[in-house]
């Protein structure tokens, strides 16, 4: 009985890595998302391992067979009172191509998960600014949501520019 006990407390436990976790939840979601970018394509998905990513932080290159098409991030971000998380997807050339909120979990400022909101994001690239009310629109009611999204966005474009420069352009 106590191995049994033992046994069903360790699978309840949080897991190490709470983005791993989110890659196995929000997959389908994910993978929706990918086939609205790339329609006419199979794209998979190939984990990355860099030294530049803070821990959490899950990057994937995407491909179609052999040829890249560009990178997925997923990670977390802090509302007023809870995290959120989000996937961002790169093209090769570092730019953003979409973004989403995959678990939005407070009652206020879920309006981050817009597409309408979201689509400030897209063609930006570690050399654009990303900062909120200049040439990102706040929201009313879910400026903290806001204000951290952006600023996580942000991060990981940087973050983007980094790995390729690092690992030769990828």
């Amino acid at each position: 009985m106590k191995i049994f006990l033992l046994a069903i407390s360790f699978l309840l436990l949080p897991s190490d890595n709470p983005v791993q976790e989110l890659m196995k939840t929000s997959e389908k979601k994910i993978l929706k998302k990918l086939e609205s970018i790339w329609p006419e394509e199979k794209v998979s998905h190939e984990a990355i391992t860099s030294s530049i990513l803070d821990k959490g932080e899950e990057l994937y290159l995407l491909r179609k067979g052999k040829e890249k098409k560009g990178f997925l991030i997923l990670d977390q971000a802090s509302g007023k009172y809870d995290l959120f998380d989000y996937m961002v997807v790169f093209d090769m050339d570092g730019r953003i191509r979409e973004g989403a909120i995959l678990v939005y979990r407070e009652a206020y400022g879920g309006e981050i998960s817009s597409k309408r909101w979201l689509k400030q994001f897209i063609g930006k690239g570690s050399k654009d600014a990303m900062i909120l009310n200049d040439d990102i629109s706040g929201i009313s009611g879910a400026t903290i949501s806001c204000r951290s999204a952006t600023t996580g966005i942000k991060d990981l474009s940087d973050k983007i520019a980094k790995i390729k420069t690092a690992h030769g352009g990828y």
